[in-house]
């Protein structure tokens, strides 16, 4: 199921490149420039594929938005038949659920302080635009206003130690990374 050099064919990302147009940036509203992802509908036939991919010991895939790996992959429990397949990069934000458009997540820390920390910076929790509030899942607070601790993604943040993270490794060569260097177990390779 693989195509040439072990990575899979376009059409199992649900997305592919097509714009290096401007979008508006979750980052208080600055303009960035990621690669703009066609509007394909992604499948649960396109998540199974990938899934089963990374089950073969595939690689983890570039993200169809940044072309990051490490961060992009299918998303969303496999055994629970009521939950809706998603594809996600948790490097520029990149999200789209079955049958729906491409969207750019949010990140946004909360300064509780209580979450996890990944390569020395706090673990984001991302918030799809519509939303203008969110809970802590850390501390438990509930009503904080997303635009008040939204921050850049790591794509928008040349500093970010996530930008650390080799790219194009093999999956076990990625799961080894993690561990080594985060302390992660992560059972594809990738965040």
């Amino acid at each position: 199921k693989q195509g040439s050099l072990g990575l899979l064919p376009s059409s199992a990302y649900g997305a592919s490149y097509c714009s290096t147009r401007t979008r508006s940036g979750a980052w208080r509203g600055q303009e960035t420039t990621p690669y703009i992802p066609c509007v394909i509908t992604y499948t649960r036939e396109q998540w199974s594929f990938q899934y089963e991919a990374l089950d073969a010991e595939s690689p983890p895939q570039s993200c169809p938005s940044c072309a990051w790996t490490g961060f992009y992959g299918p998303r969303g429990e496999r055994s629970d038949p009521n939950v809706k397949p998603y594809h996600a990069c948790k490097f520029c934000g990149f999200w789209q659920r079955e049958g729906e458009e491409v969207f750019f997540a949010i990140p946004t820390i909360h300064s509780c302080g209580n979450g996890p920390s990944i390569l020395g910076a706090p673990q984001f929790w991302w918030e799809v635009p519509e939303n203008k509030s969110f809970d802590c899942r850390w501390c438990d607070v509930s009503g904080l206003r997303t635009a008040d601790w939204s921050r850049p993604t790591p794509h928008d943040d040349a500093e970010h130690p996530w930008r650390q993270v080799p790219q194009h490794l093999s999956q076990a060569a990625f799961k080894e990374w993690w561990q080594r260097n985060a302390g992660r177990q992560l059972p594809f390779g990738y965040l």
